[in-house]
């Protein structure tokens, strides 16, 4: 399963990353702002801009899009 996750990114910190999404689409949910804001932040603490962009824009895709089949 670490075959998964680019070098250099520990295991523990990519399941916080994974949990931190959820929360993060919680708070969109709940007041409609904020949650992306919040999880850029904590992307780009681990993870170079370069990366923490594109990979952001995934995060958001599969929180909008989740949210999008509940509804």
């Amino acid at each position: 399963m670490t075959a998964l996750l680019p070098a250099g990114l520990d295991p523990l910190i990519a399941l916080a990353l994974v949990f931190l999404s959820l929360v993060t689409s919680a708070i969109t949910a709940t007041f409609g702002i904020g949650g992306g804001s919040l999880m850029i932040a904590a992307l780009l603490l681990v993870m170079p801009p370069a990366v923490a962009i594109p990979v952001h824009g995934l995060v958001q895709l599969g929180s909008n899009a989740g949210r999008g089949l509940m509804m």
